[in-house]
């Protein structure tokens, strides 16, 4: 599919090559699949072989192909893509109401754990197009964050791991209309 910020559509030297690919690249992004630049350049190579072209990609035309086609390097982020949604189902149905039997809600528990760089700077950042941004390295300083609630939300309770050459001195914390209990623990 062409960008529909485009004044007018432009086709790629290899019309043929560049609509494979685009076929090929809708189809791998629907299945999840994570795709390089390097990938595309190899694929572009298989397709103009299978279809007969004289066609030799290069990085100026993988660029064009991606301005045409409004692709861009995106962050991937999250663990959506990694859930089994048909087996948690399965779980939720047939085997959790069997583990929860005879048990109060106020006695069934859930936890996860979450890691906080908490000296860590923004990755990203709003500046004009002239203007070159440098970075800085990245503090590798770690909280480990234990949330833990129970099934009725009466109880829940956060446990600090903190590790490393820095001292925290909290051992209870009230936050705000949640009176959420924060506990620490030293490594």
């Amino acid at each position: 599919m062409h960008n529909l910020s485009s004044k007018r559509i432009r086709n790629g030297a290899c019309y043929d090559v560049d609509r494979a690919v685009s076929i090929w690249f809708d189809q791998m992004r629907a299945s999840g699949a994570i795709i390089s630049a390097n990938m595309i350049l190899e694929k572009s190579k298989q397709f103009a072989v299978t279809l007969n072209k004289d066609f030799n990609p290069t990085t100026g035309w993988l660029w064009r192909w991606q301005k045409r086609e409004g692709i861009s390097l995106k962050k991937i982020h999250g663990e959506a893509a990694s859930a089994d949604s048909e087996s948690a189902n399965n779980f939720i149905n047939t085997l959790f109401p069997n583990l929860i039997e005879g048990y109060k809600s106020s006695d069934i528990f859930n936890a996860d754990e979450s890691g906080l760089f908490f000296k860590a700077l923004p990755v990203s950042t709003l500046s004009r197009k002239e203007s070159h941004n440098n970075g800085f390295k990245s503090s590798k300083d770690r909280l480990t964050l234990l949330f833990i609630c129970n099934a009725t939300g009466d109880y829940k309770k956060v446990i600090i791991i903190a590790r490393g050459l820095f001292e925290i001195e909290v051992n209870r914390v009230c936050i705000a209309a949640n009176q959420l209990t924060v506990s620490v623990a030293k490594c």
